[in-house]
């Protein structure tokens, strides 16, 4: 049975003008994951995950004999039969630790991977705000949003005013457990919630809610309330809001949809392969540049490009040669100095001793000038070095013995307090003599020079 042409057109604008909220049910899940087998159950149903998680009390110890009586609950297919056994599993599982319960959700819903992203695509295509009644991260894994609960009210109100993007989780969402819907005291407590409770009805008052993969939402104890509410407040106004199925399935849900006239059911077609096109077919023309600027829409972000082989090889030429000299370790972002765990020495180096390696920093005709002077010496094998050894004096110039004509060099040039580098290049500039008395003041340690 093809639904109403006029039912078409006017979800078409409703999706155009991005009033829309897509809630996502477990048929969406299965079929996005391809039934996926978690431990021999289909976990992304209802019943998959209960009957795994009376498994989990078997294996534990804490199903206390009661597990077929709690495979027949769950058999029956009546919601409030499976509600209470969902309601024992979550307790017993709580009961011998909340990490129990919270391993056990990772263990299931948690594994759940996407084998067919397009009808996520298709869903995530659409206009509007991106709401799911489950609990797994099917739609995250290719929307790239975060998943947001009933739970993070000042969130889930930055998301409907459209200054963040995000999966609203009406149910909770497996990494939280305390949001997680499961049992009958959970139902209770998001039915009693007035912020979710607000949260539908604003929905349904200011909304159009299409419901996609939710063939039995209409019966859980959270919608009952929101169906008995939006049939007294809802009574003299048009019926907008939509719940797709398949043609077999129009029927019963009509039936099951007399208290609620708000809520019409659409067939898409007769086999769920065709969800993904009758969802393509409600874009409106040109939506495909207009969809990524649309408040609250969910799409996937493309990173850019990276030439990883290119950003190798500027670092190692920006940053290959470091520079000892600049280092400063005394600085707040060197709390423990630098620390030396390699050393690479050429086969060309050969030993020497009392190297003076900022001395070959000096100009050329200032180095010449101290040879002749008789303060530094150079060879060819030992590069420069002092004359004579004298106390190690922390690098200064001092005055070896304190009979030393003329005072010390620092007295005589007027460079008190500058380094030795400092001093030796006023004493070359004012022809103070370096010989004699006073000598550069360096201990004796082994370096390498490059021959």
């Amino acid at each position: 049975m093809s639904p109403l042409p006029n039912q078409i057109e006017q979800l078409k604008k409703e999706l155009a003008s991005g009033q829309v909220v897509v809630v996502v049910g477990s048929g969406v899940s299965v079929a996005a994951c391809g039934q996926q087998l978690v431990e021999g159950h289909k976990v992304a149903t209802w019943t998959g995950l209960l009957e795994h998680g009376v498994d989990r009390l078997s294996g534990i110890g804490a199903a206390d004999g009661d597990a077929e009586l709690l495979r027949g609950l769950i058999g029956s297919g009546k919601p409030d039969l499976m509600i209470n056994a969902a309601e024992i599993i979550t307790d017993r599982l709580k009961a011998r630790s909340e990490g129990i319960f919270r391993g056990w959700l990772a263990d299931t819903v948690g594994e759940l991977r996407s084998q067919e992203a397009t009808l996520l695509q298709d869903l995530a295509a659409l206009p509007g705000l991106l709401a799911t009644l489950n609990y797994d991260h099917l739609l995250e894994q290719v929307t790239g949003h975060p998943a947001i609960t009933w739970q993070e009210t000042n969130a889930v109100q930055e998301v409907l005013r459209g200054h963040r993007q995000a999966i609203l989780h009406l149910h909770g969402e497996y990494q939280k457990p305390e949001s997680v819907v499961l049992g009958l005291a959970s139902y209770q407590k998001v039915k009693d919630d007035p912020h979710a409770k607000a949260i539908l009805q604003c929905f349904t008052l200011g909304k159009t809610l299409l419901f996609v993969g939710c063939g039995n939402t209409v019966l859980d104890p959270n919608f009952q309330q929101l169906i008995a509410w939006g049939t007294e407040a809802l009574h003299d106004v048009v019926p907008r809001h939509r719940l797709l199925c398949r043609a077999s399935e129009l029927t019963a849900l009509q039936q099951k949809l007399v208290a609620a006239p708000w809520l019409q059911p659409i067939a898409y077609g007769d086999d769920y392969a065709e969800l993904g096109p009758f969802l393509r077919s409600l874009l409106p023309a040109g939506a495909a540049g207009a969809i990524a600027s649309a408040p609250g829409r969910l799409r996937p972000v493309q990173a850019p490009s990276l030439d990883l082989s290119g950003y190798r090889q500027a670092m190692a030429r920006h940053y290959g040669h470091l520079k000892l000299e600049e280092l400063d370790a005394t600085s707040s972002d060197m709390p423990r100095g630098i620390r030396v765990t390699e050393v690479f020495i050429p086969p060309s180096v050969r030993e020497c001793e009392q190297y003076l390696p900022r001395a070959m920093e000096l100009p050329k005709e200032l180095q010449r000038r101290l040879r002749e002077q008789g303060t530094l010496d150079w060879n060819r094998a030992g590069g420069c070095r002092p004359r004579a050894p004298a106390p190690y004096l922390s690098g200064s110039i001092a005055a070896a013995d304190a009979g030393g004509a003329g005072g010390s060099l620092a007295a005589q040039t007027g460079c008190a307090g500058r380094s030795w580098i400092g001093q030796i290049a006023a004493a070359a500039v004012s022809g103070v003599g370096l010989g004699g008395s006073e000598r550069l003041a360096l201990g004796r340690r082994p370096v390498a020079a490059v021959d």
